[in-house]
């Protein structure tokens, strides 16, 4: 017990490291991985500040080369792309830069938003069902009977959500990525000859 509180201290400290590569953008293209297109170009939602002080400015525009499109998997892993940044506009100093790495390339994954409140309950109902297995799955049921679906009958509606939150769920395979222009998007930088889990400090 002692050697597994130790080892969920260290993810929790570890975390913020890991945000440290990953930066909030908007895409300026649709894009379909049943139909893909290879050359996309997304701006920084939100200025973000690399670990070693480089600074990309919210607007700056990052044009890439998609280099790799995953397989929807078993698990419900879904698809995403990894794309290799070429050059960046930065629109508030009229300037064009060229990224001078050839082994910098970018995850890129939805952007889905949770608030305070779902990201509470969400805590909870995982903190219930470890001591008090099969909870979550009656609080989930009672969620979807709640709100029903459109046509679906509040015990069907009950039944569906409580599958798609349960372990059964993941049997299933993961969904095709679909990105429409606008959309909000998570950019995780990394160096493709260094180890994932290594801090990337600057672009």
């Amino acid at each position: 017990m002692k050697k597994f509180i130790i080892s969920v201290l260290c993810l929790l400290m570890a975390t913020p490291a890991f945000a440290k590569s990953t930066v909030l953008v908007q895409s300026l293209n649709n894009f379909s991985s049943l139909r893909p297109q290879y050359n996309l170009s997304f701006k920084v939602a939100k200025t973000h500040k690399f670990k070693n002080g480089f600074t990309l400015e919210k607007g700056t525009v990052i044009n890439t080369k998609v280099e790799k499109i995953t397989e929807p998997k078993r698990g419900k892993r879904d698809v995403y792309i990894v794309v290799h940044p070429t050059d960046m506009n930065i629109p508030a100093r009229h300037q064009k830069r060229a990224f001078k790495s050839p082994h910098l390339m970018a995850k890129i994954t939805p952007h889905k938003k949770m608030n305070k409140k779902q990201a509470a309950q969400k805590g909870a109902v995982s903190a219930t069902g470890f001591v008090i297995p099969g909870f979550s799955q009656a609080y989930y049921f009672y969620k979807g009977y709640d709100n029903p679906e459109k046509g679906k009958s509040r015990l069907a509606s009950g039944g569906r959500n409580a599958y798609k939150n349960s372990p059964l769920s993941y049997v299933e395979k993961g969904k095709e990525l679909k990105i429409k222009q606008g959309d909000y998007l998570k950019m995780k930088f990394y160096d493709e000859n260094k180890p994932k889990w290594q801090i990337f400090k600057s672009l």
